[in-house]
């Protein structure tokens, strides 16, 4: 079937079949980026919270006062908040680096946590770390790694 012998009802079928590929190409895309995005905010709320930490610690030591009972508890409130965003960013990684790892995604940021937290790191062969150079995402796959059993989102998986 080719130029004019084609009825306008092929020439139809053949343009809406252009115009379905096109939108799940694009559908596809947009899914790629998403998959980046979501890696580079958790990768984002890591360093926030270590930069947070720090910053705790720099504070810290940055205070002085004559009084040494203000000096003790500026020094103790100081250093429990650096605690807290340090626990927070090892939470953050406890979680979502088995996850990742499920999956066979092994983000840039991943190795600090993988030797503090005595993770296993999980690689499949044929991975890239942060999967950079191509994304394989398939939307049926897609919407199977998201879903238990019975059809539900399933986000928290130690319930």
């Amino acid at each position: 079937m080719t130029g004019s012998n084609q009825t306008d009802q092929e020439v139809k079928f053949t343009d809406s079949l252009h115009v379905e590929w096109a939108k799940g190409r694009a559908h596809m895309m947009r899914w790629k980026e998403e998959f980046l995005l979501v890696q580079e905010e958790m990768r984002h709320v890591i360093e926030y919270l270590n930069w947070r930490a720090a910053w705790w610690y720099e504070w810290s030591s940055l205070r002085t006062h004559a009084d040494a009972t203000v000096s003790s508890g500026i020094s103790g409130y100081t250093n429990k908040q650096a605690a807290i965003c340090s626990w927070i960013a090892e939470q953050c990684a406890q979680y979502w680096l088995p996850r990742l790892g499920s999956k066979g995604i092994t983000p840039s940021w991943a190795s600090h946590f993988l030797t503090v937290l005595n993770l296993p790191l999980v690689v499949p062969p044929s991975s890239n770390v942060d999967n950079e150079a191509e994304v394989d995402l398939e939307v049926a796959e897609e919407d199977e790694m998201y879903l238990d059993d019975d059809g539900d989102e399933d986000f928290d998986s130690d319930d």
